[in-house]
């Protein structure tokens, strides 16, 4: 969702400006900056989510290096 969202700023921002009333809706650059830093951050549990659900074999073996891999990847983005 916030994918598709950045996605179509420039047709948000363009709308907001036709539509006046709605200029409350309207995202703050600093704003824009933290969809990129939440997309950057989701990115590693939606490659994971993909692959996992496009498996037709069991994957409880991958279960600690992708939960190793996700723990390094919040300690990462935390600091």
């Amino acid at each position: 969702m916030v994918v598709r969202a950045r996605r179509l700023r420039n047709i948000e921002e363009k709308w907001i400006g036709e539509n006046h009333r709605f200029t409350t809706f309207e995202l703050m650059e600093d704003e824009w900056h933290q969809v990129d830093q939440a997309i950057m951050f989701l990115k590693l549990f939606i490659e994971y989510t993909h692959d996992i659900s496009a498996s037709t074999r069991p994957t409880i073996h991958n279960a600690y290096f992708i939960s190793h891999d996700i723990f390094d990847h919040i300690a990462r983005h935390c600091r």
